[in-house]
């Protein structure tokens, strides 16, 4: 088991290219594992919230639903079915984040979208 450890390690670090696969690796294990948190049915479901208490001043994300997972229906309103904790702190961030492009020159979130 020790030797198959070592001929890994000698692999990945030993050759002139060790950087490149360190970075191919990295980038991999980031993806596995923690690019699932980006855009999965909570994180959606949180900013979605966190939107609509913004601009809306209410919990019913009706206008900002495009994940219907980890959402609740009732009369016809859309609600996060996630605990409102997190959007309540990311709130504040939000609306910070949200005057400064505001403040930004017209068209600059143009010219940074297109990068």
């Amino acid at each position: 088991m020790l030797h198959k450890f070592s001929i890994l390690l000698q692999y990945l670090f030993g050759q002139p290219k060790s950087l490149n696969r360190i970075l191919a690796i990295t980038a991999l294990v980031y993806v596995y594992f923690i690019g699932g948190f980006i855009n999965n049915s909570i994180t959606n479901s949180v900013s979605t919230l966190t939107v609509a208490l913004v601009e809306n001043q209410t919990i019913v994300i009706n206008p900002y639903l495009f994940d219907r997972r980890d959402v609740a229906k009732y009369n016809d309103n859309y609600y996060s079915g996630v605990p409102p904790g997190a959007s309540f702190l990311l709130t504040p961030v939000y609306s910070l984040v949200k005057t400064a492009l505001f403040l930004l020159p017209h068209g600059l979130e143009k010219e940074i979208d297109s990068f």
